[in-house]
This record gives C-alpha cells, sequence and structure tokens, in this order.
C-alpha cells in the first residue's frame, strides 16, 4: 500500500499483541453501528478511533479480533449483500490493509460465533465501551455468566482504552505531520472569511464558508465550529449561529478541519470591520499575553496546572487594568476571583478526536510528556456590559506540540497579535 501510516500500522499492530501476550488478553475492535437520525436519514459515518488508530480503515462493517496467543490478528467481515451494494455501492475494501497487516480474513454472517472461537483461552477480554460493539456485547454475555459455567473464556474485562490510550497520548511523525495539514487548511479558511467579517453578515454564512473551504481543501469538519459575535461570545460552545454581525463586535471563531482522521483546533477573536475598542483591545491583549505566557511553560514534565496559572496571571492583570478585579495577583489567584471570567482549563489533548484521550481537559494534575499534543487556549468572557465593554468573550486557541526542550505551535499561519488583525482589513 502506498499509505505513508501503514508501517506505523504494522510497528502499533505489533506492539498491541506484545502486551496482549504479556497479560493472556484480547482486544476486540469494531466499526460503529448505523445511527438513524430521522426516518430514511442516517447520521454521517464516523470511523471509531481507537480501530483508526491501528488499521486506518475508515469503512463500515468490520470487527478486529487480535490475541496475544496468536501470531495474526483476525479481520471480521459480514458477507456481501447484493440489495445494500445496489443502493449504497460497495464498501471499502479492507483486504489490502488486512495484507498489509498480516491479518486472516473471515467473511461470516455470524461475527459474534467467530469471535468467540478466537476468545477461548483468553483470560482477559480489552472491549470498547460503545454499548452497540461487538466486544461489548460479548463482554456483557460472559460477565452475566457464573464462573464455572463461563469455562475457558475470558474472566476479567477492561476497556480498550486501558490499553490503547497510553499508545495514542504520543504521537508518531506522521501523526503531527497530519495535524499540522490539518491546521494548514483551518488556517486557509479563516483568511477565506475575512471579507465577510463586517456588519450585516450573518454567523451562519461564516460558518458555512468555513466548512466550505475545509471539504474543497481535502479535508473534514473535525467539530461543529463556533462562530459567535458580540455577546454569544460569551457563551462557551455556541453552536447556533443564528445572529448578524454589527459594528463594535468582536466574533469569536472556533473551528477545525481534519485530515486523514487528525483534528486541528484553532479559536481566533476578530473585530468587525477591524475596529477594536480601548476596553476590547485590553481584553483581547490579556487573552494573548496569556496564550504566550502559557506556551512558554509547555515543556515534558510540567503539571497542567503550571500551564494553566501562567496563563491565570496574565488574564488577572488584564481584569484588574478593566477595574473588574482588585488585589495582588498571587492573592486572586489563589481565592479563583478570576474564574467568572475564565471558568474553563486552558486545553486538552488534541489527535483522531478532537478531545484525545489522556484525560486533560480541566485535569491540572496530569503531566506533559514529549510527543504529545496538546491545545492552549485561555480565554475572557463577559455575559453582561460593563462600563464601556459590552458582553464579549475572547479566546486564542492554537494546537502546540511538547518537544524535548519546549513546545513547538503546530497551527501557526492566521494573525493573532491585534495590529496584525487590523492590517487584514487595510
Amino acid at each position: 500500500m502506498k499509505d505513508p501510516m501503514m508501517k506505523r500500522y504494522q510497528e502499533r499492530v505489533k506492539r498491541v499483541i506484545r502486551q496482549l501476550a504479556e497479560e493472556d488478553a484480547a482486544l476486540v475492535l469494531s466499526t460503529p453501528a448505523a445511527i438513524r437520525q430521522s426516518r430514511g436519514v442516517m447520521v454521517p459515518f464516523r470511523q471509531e478511533s481507537d480501530l483508526s488508530y491501528l488499521t486506518g480503515f475508515k469503512g463500515h462493517d468490520l470487527t478486529v479480533v487480535i490475541t496475544g496467543k496468536d501470531k495474526k490478528i483476525t479481520f471480521l467481515a459480514p458477507k456481501q449483500n447484493p440489495q445494500r451494494i445496489l443502493w449504497e455501492g460497495k464498501d471499502l475494501d479492507f483486504k489490502p490493509i488486512a495484507r498489509a497487516l498480516n491479518a486472516e480474513v473471515v467473511e461470516s454472517d455470524q461475527i459474534e460465533p467467530e469471535v468467540l472461537k478466537r476468545l477461548k483461552g483468553v483470560n482477559r477480554l480489552y472491549y470498547q465501551s460503545r454499548p452497540n460493539s461487538i466486544g461489548n456485547q460479548i463482554a456483557a454475555k460472559l460477565f452475566a455468566l457464573d464462573s464455572y459455567v463461563r469455562g475457558n473464556y475470558p474472566a476479567h474485562f477492561s476497556a480498550a482504552d486501558a490499553l490503547l490510550a497510553p499508545m495514542r497520548l504520543v504521537k508518531s511523525p506522521e501523526e503531527v505531520s497530519l495535524i499540522i495539514k490539518a491546521g494548514e487548511i483551518t488556517n486557509e479558511a479563516l483568511y477565506a472569511i475575512m471579507p465577510l467579517m463586517v456588519a450585516g453578515t450573518a454567523e451562519a454564512e461564516i460558518k458555512e464558508t468555513l466548512e466550505f473551504v475545509f471539504r474543497s481543501c481535502g479535508g473534514e469538519v473535525a467539530f461543529d465550529s463556533i462562530v459567535a459575535s458580540g455577546k454569544n461570545a460569551a457563551v462557551l460552545h455556541y453552536h447556533r449561529a443564528e445572529s448578524k454581525l454589527k459594528r463594535g463586535d468582536m466574533v469569536l471563531l472556533d473551528c477545525g478541519a481534519a485530515l486523514g482522521g487528525y483534528a486541528s483546533d484553532i479559536s481566533r477573536t476578530i473585530p468587525v470591520h477591524g475596529e477594536f475598542t480601548d476596553h476590547q483591545l485590553v481584553v483581547y491583549e490579556a487573552v494573548y499575553r496569556a496564550q504566550r505566557a502559557a506556551i512558554k511553560a509547555v515543556r515534558p514534565g510540567v503539571a497542567i496546572s503550571v500551564i494553566y496559572r501562567a496563563a491565570a496571571l496574565e488574564l488577572i492583570t488584564g481584569l484588574k487594568r478593566l477595574g473588574l478585579l482588585k488585589g495582588t495577583s498571587s492573592s486572586l489567584y489563589k481565592q479563583g476571583k478570576f474564574k467568572e471570567f475564565f471558568p474553563h482549563g486552558i486545553g486538552h489533548s488534541l489527535g483522531l478526536d478532537v478531545h484525545d484521550v489522556g484525560e486533560l481537559r480541566g485535569n491540572n494534575q496530569a503531566v506533559l510528556s514529549e510527543g504529545m499534543v496538546i491545545t492552549i487556549e485561555p480565554g475572557l468572557y463577559f455575559s453582561k456590559q460593563f462600563k464601556q465593554l459590552p458582553a464579549c468573550g475572547v479566546r486564542i486557541e492554537d494546537d502546540v506540540l511538547v518537544t524535548r526542550n519546549g513546545a513547538r505551535i503546530l497551527s501557526e499561519g492566521f494573525p493573532k497579535d491585534a495590529q496584525e488583525l487590523i492590517g487584514l482589513f487595510q
């Protein structure tokens, strides 16, 4: 296969087999079942991330069984359905991937019995927590049996995350490259919407333009884009896109393209017509300083709490300049007075999932390691007007690789400096 990631898939499968052998265990992964959105309309398909991580397969109806006792992994798939092919066409072919991974291919309409055959003599089963997955269904049935009835089937059960999350957390060079390219597409889309950043433009038009550019550049939409103008930006996950831009607004954009399954996640805040008021500029500059301070603190071995604190102290300085907080920065930090205006964490891990494995979101005790990709996204939000500052929100977010000596910003390309933003309108 020409896929440059295939060598990585082979390495990952071998690593999984070694770990399963140490535990006398098996891993069962399956593609998601179709989900009905409404009559005759299905929710768009998205591959299960762990299965994608190990095989790169993007199609439907595949179950993968890996055990520590077998030299080969197994690809299980139902037999071809002529009626489905008539209506939907042939699915993606998994057989080239199976050959590259030296996998046994079994086509059967009885998938569960085929999986059970391969679980005999296995002590622990790693399964997906998704309720309709094959592994979950088998685990539930086996778990309900008394041990003397269960025989030599698995007696211990663990979520697949416990096995695969540590692997997924540290990104390979190929994964980093895909995240960078996804970010390049996102930045191209941000430039494309600049002519729309004028009074009277609908948020929905900006949102649709962003996502059109993602797709036209060969990417996908990593998550539902946020386009929030004025007071809407004070809602952290505002998705309605039902307002129109007004002169004097700032517009918070939180969006990301995905490429090869890997997501980017970028936030920028742009003033309509390129015009910041003095108070808006104080807020914007505080968030920008906070992001720079946070990124400067990133390095292996550092706890998220250190990065969060670096950003929070800069945000506190800005809030003091606005007259919203009084006192020393250290005491205001200890008291958490700033959290009314900065209610979320400093970021999350990023990869095949936008909020990727590692439980970094809001977890200040987590510690960074080389090869992790995280977002750094401080923000300030004002749900009501304060003096000359109208209700608004500012967030600046980039995707950051933890390197041996510090950090590398992967999503550079669209300006963050206030004067550079204003210059885009000239």
